[in-house]
């Protein structure tokens, strides 16, 4: 059951637009939540909750 609980949460992860794009983004480079703020025009709330 663990297994699934995992393999829900990454799909939840991967399923998620604005989390796709932030993780494409940190692959290229470290960010701080300020430049993903303005990188995606959104909300620095926004941001850190994605982030979490």
């Amino acid at each position: 059951m663990e297994r699934i609980h995992e393999m829900a949460d990454s799909l939840k992860l991967l399923g998620d637009k604005t989390r796709l794009t932030i993780l494409a983004l940190l692959k290229e480079r470290a960010l701080c939540v300020c430049d993903l703020v303005e990188l995606l025009d959104t909300s620095q709330p926004n941001a850190s909750q994605h982030l979490r």
